[in-house]
């Protein structure tokens, strides 16, 4: 077959075509089936009706081709195609509808041809009447999209001759009205999930479940919200439902071994509380009371059996110690007064080192007085940090009397220091300009051997040079090294 072959729709023999088989329309597909019956909420908002979509009228009938054509008149569907120079009919451009040839008239008439097509496009009108009645009369709408999908698909490529805006835009209406109501049902849909999910890990078993119930109940009378779009939601819904049953059936399973557990730790606890009953780390003990009366509480119900029962026997070790730690305590008050009368001593005692000639001895003093007061027991709370303030004031003033004597004496060696530094910073710059007087006297006798001629006293002069020469050098090392010493004494200086 050639491309034109493949590409345009040749009229059969006769004048009449007939019209390729469409495809067929597979049922869309209803809810997913309810899971089984599940104990659940509160009955969420009815679900809103979708919008009303304005009723379309029925489409024409297409006259059959059987009938005789008139051979006068109008051609049917010239309005919206066109034959060309080579006899080949075209669509006409629309708004929505872009035109293109159909096919060749082959020797048979313009009205013939276009009442061909005209009767095509009728049956696309009547397969959408059909489909628009079936929307608007179903409770259903969503199961519908891809329906409408291929019809619209259908039109867009069909041989035929009509008002393929009009036509396209009933379907795209319609494809709107089906997408509304799919919008609709996944915003239901995402509401109960909502509502599953805040419901799924609550722990009042009995009325979370009858609302779980009411919940099921409703989603199973809402319709499609898209194939893909159901299957993602009911897999979130389902999920939210076995969450909580799940969590339920665990709770029922463990309750019993929990009641076992809270009855093996507060008969522990029990155990635990006698045993410091005679403790008299009273401060110690009591906070771990406190500690067991939290885990006490934590531990949960121990069973009706039991549980009064053991909450006497741990009352009565509790009430024990604190009423031993009461009479600890008034003994306690009585032995404070006598440890404030020690710590005013020791206060007074601090006070007077303050004026001390020796202010190192002083400072050695003070600490032991701090050891003295470390082993001194605790003063009435309303003294405690007024005597501590006191004593540490006197102890902080001598030990600051032995800082500034300190810093006094750094002070001292650092002038000292500074004034050593100023005499060997002198002694260096005196060995320099001796060094460099020497070199010119080692240079100037070197020249003056250099011009010594043979004869006459030459040789003793020049005896007597090299001697200098010798003398100056040996004294130039000495000078060296000791400037050397002095400068490295200088940069290591504080």
């Amino acid at each position: 077959m050639s491309h034109d072959d493949a590409t345009h729709a040749d009229l059969p023999d006769g004048g009449e075509r007939a019209e390729s088989p469409a495809l067929p329309v597979p049922p869309a597909p209803e809810g997913h089936d309810a899971p089984p019956a599940i104990p659940a909420p509160e009955p969420c908002a009815a679900l809103p009706a979708p919008p009303e979509v304005a009723e379309l009228p029925p489409p024409v009938p297409a006259a059959p081709l059987s009938a005789p054509l008139p051979e006068t008149g109008p051609v049917p569907g010239e309005e919206w195609g066109w034959v060309d120079e080579q006899d080949v009919v075209h669509q006409k451009d629309g708004a929505l509808f872009k035109g293109r040839p159909l096919g060749p008239l082959k020797g048979r008439s313009k009205r013939t041809a276009f009442a061909f097509y005209v009767e095509r496009f009728q049956k696309l009108e009547a397969k959408t009447a059909e489909l628009e009645r079936e929307v608007g009369a179903a409770a259903n709408k969503g199961r519908f999209s891809e329906r409408t999908e291929r019809l619209a698909d259908q039109v867009r490529t069909a041989d035929a001759l009509g008002d393929f805006d009009a036509l396209l835009a009933r379907l795209e209406a319609l494809r709107h009205e089906v997408l509304g109501f799919q919008a609709a049902q996944r915003a239901r849909k995402e509401e109960l999930i909502a509502v599953a999910e805040s419901l799924m890990n609550l722990t009042s078993w009995t009325q979370t479940a009858d609302k779980m119930k009411k919940l099921q109940e409703q989603w199973k009378g809402l319709g499609s919200a898209s194939r893909e779009d159901d299957e993602l939601l009911w897999k979130r819904f389902r999920g939210a439902l076995d969450a909580f049953f799940q969590r339920r059936d665990e709770n029922r399973t463990q309750q019993s071994h929990e009641r076992s557990e809270a009855r093996r730790k507060k008969e522990e606890l029990c155990v635990r509380a006698e045993a410091l009953v005679e403790s008299t780390e009273h401060e110690k003990t009591a906070h771990a009371m406190e500690e067991m009366m939290a885990e006490w509480k934590a531990a949960g119900w121990a069973g009706r059996d039991v549980e009064d029962s053991l909450w006497e026997r741990f009352r009565t070790a509790r009430g024990a110690f604190f009423e031993r730690r009461r009479t600890a305590q008034h003994q306690a008050s009585h032995d404070r007064e006598a440890h404030k009368q020690r710590k005013i001593a020791l206060c007074e005692a601090a006070e007077a080192l303050i004026a001390s000639p020796d202010v190192f001895g002083a400072c050695e003093q003070a600490k032991q007085l701090q050891s003295e007061w470390k082993s001194v027991g605790a003063v009435p709370r309303a003294l405690s940090d007024q005597l501590w303030e006191r004593f540490r004031g006197a102890c902080d003033k001598v030990f600051s009397r032995a800082q500034d004597e300190r810093k006094h004496r750094r002070t001292e060696w650092s002038h000292h220091k500074q004034e050593s530094v100023s005499r060997k910073r002198e002694q260096a710059e005196a060995l320099r300009e001796s060094i460099a007087r020497d070199l010119g006297h080692i240079d100037r006798w070197r020249q003056a051997l250099a011009g010594l001629k043979d004869g006459g006293r030459a040789e003793e002069m020049r005896l007597g040079l090299d001697e200098k020469i010798q003398g100056v050098e040996e004294r130039l090392a000495q000078k060296r090294t000791r400037l050397a010493e002095l400068e490295l004494e200088i940069k290591n200086a504080p």
